[in-house]
């Protein structure tokens, strides 16, 4: 569930970690979405289903960032 929409999604366990989840652009694309990182929200516009805009928290703690190669590394 991304906030009242419903979805199907493959998930991988990166190990312990401080992230919900990490939305690859494979899904993202399928879902029509579109990420405005400024305002923190995605727009999902998907065919035959109003458009849908997920808004993000706002956090007052840093959130740790994780490279494309340490992810790698987790998914082996």
């Amino acid at each position: 569930m991304i906030g009242e929409m419903e979805t199907s999604i493959d998930l991988i366990k990166l190990g312990e970690m401080e992230f919900d989840a990490i939305l690859g652009m494979n899904w993202l694309s399928a879902c029509s979405a579109h990420v405005d990182c400024n305002r923190k929200r995605i727009i999902f516009k998907m065919e035959r289903v109003p458009e849908f805009v997920f808004v993000g928290l706002k956090v007052s703690h840093d959130i740790p960032n994780i490279s494309a190669i340490k992810a790698t590394k987790l998914m082996r």
